[in-house]
């Protein structure tokens, strides 16, 4: 049996956990989805009761992805085993997003912007992928780019993920008192 490498061209399971405020950049994904064709689907999981929120929920229907929100979060080891990806797209800086880690813990790669310590944690093209902060363009590219990665590659991310999980859990447990 030969193995094939092609670029696919398949829909991607996108999922955002957290807050929904601007400085998230729900706003900003949205955009992006807006400016190509991208064949994902998004799930966004967070507070839907705030007027943000709502504004979002209303300016995604407009969109041909299925974009959904979500208010509770009951099991997200569940949810983050139907996901491909993660994503973070924060617009303002962020310490740190325990959603990466989490996600890794599962091999999910992430999508995520390029501020804080997001991008110290997501290796681009190792463990996902890392766009320009507040730049619609390049996130849409970056999304884009995830639906053409081959079966093989993505596997490599996901296998990427836990392992570097590992690493970092062996180290906190080990080294960092």
């Amino acid at each position: 049996i030969k193995k094939s490498n092609k670029k696919f061209n398949n829909k991607i399971k996108i999922g955002y956990f957290g807050k929904i405020e601007k400085r998230k950049g729900i706003e900003l994904l949205i955009n992006s989805l807006e400016q190509k064709k991208i064949n994902c689907e998004v799930i966004i999981y967070g507070n839907i009761d705030n007027v943000y929120a709502k504004k979002m929920i209303q300016k995604s229907k407009g969109l041909s992805n299925k974009f959904e929100f979500k208010k509770t979060i009951t099991n997200i080891d569940k949810i983050l085993k139907k996901i491909d990806f993660v994503i973070l797209p924060s617009i303002n800086f962020e310490s740190f997003g325990m959603i990466l880690i989490e996600a890794m813990s599962f091999g999910v790669p992430s999508i995520c912007s390029n501020l804080g310590s997001m991008k110290e944690v997501i290796i681009n093209n190792c463990n996902g992928l890392v766009f320009e902060a507040n730049n619609s363009r390049d996130l849409s590219k970056t999304l884009l780019k995830a639906t053409k990665l081959s079966e093989n590659e993505r596997k490599k991310f996901r296998k990427n993920c836990f392992n570097i999980f590992v690493l970092l859990t062996i180290i906190n447990n080990n080294f960092i008192k």
